[in-house]
């Protein structure tokens, strides 16, 4: 049986965090798969293809001095605070192709295994449009996926709570999303649904189905952020 390695990223600078789960993905190749959790500072990050004026309120950001980063998957803008959990899964390329190199495949398998981890707590996750995950209805955390040589980098958010003043005044409704769907409409958090569970036991879920989902021993490496349960 090879291992499941779990990283906690200490650092809440946003360049430090993406710049790891890349690296973690280059150098996939050949190595067990990981887990990573991290929590950023305030900022926004922004798919790799989409226009900076089409998803941010660009001038705003300046403004609040904020930083706009890019990741390396696709899709839209979002805004990253203490109370955004963040996630990568590295694969490579041997445990990749059991998703037959599709990036649907990749979509699918993954939210499934964020439904899957979230059930024993009571949550019903429901998979959404391309990539989000809903939550009575709403918005509660979206995905995306980059995939390279060394194998295939699926990341995501987790809303613990949504600050939707910060998002109005960074972010404008999406271009692929109605006008009418504003951000307090479309997005909810944990919080806003009467779910209190701490940062901590959401890794430990994750990290569980996970690990029985690839029958992986798990290592865990570090000390959780969030473990004071905010």
């Amino acid at each position: 049986m090879t291992t499941l390695h779990v990283l906690a990223f200490r650092s809440d600078k946003p360049e430090q965090n993406l710049a790891r789960e890349e690296q973690l993905l280059n150098q996939a190749e050949d190595k067990s798969p990981a887990l990573c959790f991290y929590v950023n500072r305030p900022c926004v990050v922004l798919g790799r293809n989409n226009r900076e004026e089409q998803w941010v309120h660009i001038d705003a950001l300046r403004a609040s001095g904020i930083p706009l980063l890019r990741r390396i998957s696709g899709g839209g803008a979002v805004y990253h605070d203490a109370r955004t959990l963040n996630y990568g899964i590295v694969l490579s390329q041997k445990h990749y192709s059991l998703l037959n190199h599709r990036r649907t495949h990749i979509i699918r398998f993954f939210r499934q295994l964020m439904i899957a981890a979230m059930a024993p707590a009571g949550i019903e996750l429901v998979p959404a449009r391309q990539s989000d995950l809903n939550l009575n209805g709403r918005k509660v955390g979206g995905c995306a996926a980059a995939i390279r040589r060394s194998g295939v980098l699926f990341h995501g958010t987790l809303l613990f709570s949504v600050d939707y003043d910060a998002y109005e005044r960074f972010l404008p409704v999406p271009p692929n999303r109605p006008p009418q769907l504003t951000h307090r409409r479309f997005v909810t958090s944990l919080e806003q649904e009467g779910i209190h569970l701490g940062m901590h036991e959401v890794q430990g879920l994750l990290t569980a189905s996970l690990a029985t989902k690839l029958q992986q021993k798990q290592v865990p490496i570090g000390a959780q952020p969030g473990s004071s349960g905010r």
